[in-house]
């Protein structure tokens, strides 16, 4: 969904809004990321 925004964006001229997007997708996956990965342990 994240990655869908952001080619949005890009192809409508909204780079830098796009590079927040993407930024903001890479956080919010890896805090998921060590939430799962902890509640395995």
């Amino acid at each position: 969904m994240v990655a869908v925004v952001a080619v949005v964006l890009v192809a409508t001229s909204h780079a830098q809004v796009a590079l927040w997007v993407a930024a903001a997708g890479a956080v919010y996956a890896g805090v998921e990321g060590i939430i799962a990965w902890r509640s395995r342990r």
